[in-house]
């Protein structure tokens, strides 16, 4: 088990490095709480790889990823990336994305679809991984 959140600690520091990049270069494509305190993810590399984090305790007490160092068991930088996510972004709990997710419905509430539509547009013409997921998402 790698303790949680100072997991970097304990890990080999070019897996954390290479980790610590593709979260930052934005390679996670989905995340998604499973249940209760576990996650699933998709991270992009030379292919889309399915990750999968349970912590618990102050503890990862499971990983798995399906790139050829994950299918050994070992921590690779696919992880790294989602538990520097769930680090960084500080999503961590149940609790947590409901509370976010309600905060960003009763904002959502309040726009007019103009509006939501015009800055999607702006935004997506200046964010390339948002256009991404967008055209993913919606796209034909």
């Amino acid at each position: 088990m790698l303790p949680f959140p100072n997991f970097e600690q304990v890990i080999d520091t070019k897996v954390a490095s290479s980790g610590h990049r593709y979260y930052a270069y934005g390679h996670i494509t989905n995340i998604r709480l499973k249940e209760f305190r576990e996650w699933t993810a998709k991270v992009k590399g030379s292919q889309s790889y399915d990750v999968e984090i349970k912590i618990g305790n102050g503890y990862v007490e499971h990983f798995k990823c399906d790139c050829s160092d994950g299918c050994l068991g070992e921590v690779c930088k696919h992880v790294v990336a989602v538990l520097y996510h769930i680090k960084e972004d500080r999503l961590q709990t149940e609790e947590d994305f409901i509370e976010l997710s309600n905060e960003v419905n009763g904002m959502l509430a309040g726009l007019s679809k103009e509006d939501l539509k015009a800055f999607m547009v702006e935004f997506a013409t200046q964010n390339k991984k948002f256009r991404e997921r967008l055209m993913l998402e919606f796209g034909q």
